[in-house]
């Protein structure tokens, strides 16, 4: 791995072993370049009994279908020897590449509140190594987290809890669900995580005002690369983004690979920030395509997002139709976009072109 190399975090919706996601793993492998050494952080299902199972089950993914060698670094619990914690904390900071997925997210919150991990992981990604976070552990790395189980099957009340907060060392003020176009609850809605629309909408209500939220459809995964200041879009679903604050503001619509802010900048209208290395160039110009006139006149949902399906390698592209439900279709499956233009507190210096 290149020590002087800004690091990577890389978001998935779901299927973080599955086919759909050996071209993303084997990508991220050599964006590290080298011999990067890949560990599987077992905490979110460290309280189930098929704990050591899913372990191997990574494992052997990666030897068969990635190709790469992956280590288990166990930490099942806060309450294990110190032997063994010291044992955990050692295996990730000498990790090049940190894999963590399913089980409870608010488990491993509990358990990683109690330890180094949460330190550990923003230094690694810092030293330019990356954090792989997948399903519950994606709902984890935000400043909030949702608890899933606790209300999708206990009942308890619409609420967040804290999260571990990887994201904000890296100006990003925000919480991540993943499993955002569930449909396992067939006569029921399970989408946003299993919890339907209507009582997301509770529960993003819920949320400060500056809160953004970054969606991630399942088998999809967002590669936020700090390097080359890119977010990069894979997978078969798209990557909704929102922010509160900014719902009932009108936007230029943009294309579906194209994201609105999502840290500040201090942007002035119509110009590149200053230090993005980009052309001082109107937005308009720069980020969006002709539209027809029917549809340059609409407001812009508050949700924005990457698509992913059909051609390959194409970025800005015109979206195949109007907005539907919030969202964009597109035709693209492999899409990126400027980081310097994914950071939201500066949207309120933005006006219509």
């Amino acid at each position: 791995m290149d020590a002087s190399r800004k690091g990577m975090i890389v978001l998935m919706g779901s299927g973080e072993l599955t086919a759909t996601m050996v071209e993303v793993h084997k990508e991220i492998l050599a964006r590290l370049g080298g011999a990067p050494r890949a560990v599987f952080l077992d905490t979110p299902a460290g309280f189930q009994l098929n704990a050591d199972q899913l372990s191997r089950r990574a494992v052997d993914y990666f030897r068969r279908r990635v190709g790469h060698p992956l280590s288990v670094v166990s930490l099942k619990s806060s309450a294990v020897s110190t032997y063994e914690s010291e044992a955990a904390m050692q295996g990730l900071k000498e990790a090049d590449y940190i894999l963590v997925g399913p089980g409870s997210p608010t488990y491993a919150v509990r358990q990683w509140q109690q330890t180094r991990v949460p330190a550990i992981l923003r230094e690694r990604v810092a030293a330019g190594g990356c954090l792989v976070a997948a399903s519950a552990a994606a709902l984890t790395v935000g400043r909030f987290t949702l608890p899933v189980y606790e209300i999708y099957k206990v009942g308890e009340s619409l609420q967040w809890v804290e999260g571990i907060d990887v994201l904000a060392p890296f100006g990003f003020n925000h919480v991540v669900v993943p499993h955002w176009n569930n449909a396992e609850g067939g006569n029921h809605d399970t989408r946003f995580c299993f919890m339907g629309a209507s009582r997301f909408k509770t529960l993003a209500a819920l949320l400060p005002e500056d809160m953004g939220i970054i969606g991630l459809d399942e088998h999809t995964a967002c590669l936020l690369d700090f390097d080359t200041e890119e977010a990069v879009g894979r997978g078969i679903g798209t990557i909704p983004f929102r922010w509160l604050r900014f719902a009932r503001a009108r936007y230029p619509l943009l294309p579906v690979q194209t994201l609105h802010p999502l840290r500040p900048r201090h942007i002035r209208v119509g110009t590149a920030p200053p230090d993005s290395g980009r052309p001082s160039m109107p937005w308009k110009r720069l980020f969006t395509p002709p539209w027809p006139k029917s549809l340059r006149r609409q407001p812009t949902p508050s949700w924005s997002s990457i698509g992913s399906s059909g051609m390959r390698n194409r970025t800005l592209k015109t979206p195949s139709s109007s907005p539907r439900d919030g969202k964009f279709s597109g035709n693209s499956s492999f899409c990126s976009a400027q980081l310097w233009w994914l950071r939201p507190t500066a949207r309120k210096h933005v006006s219509n072109p």
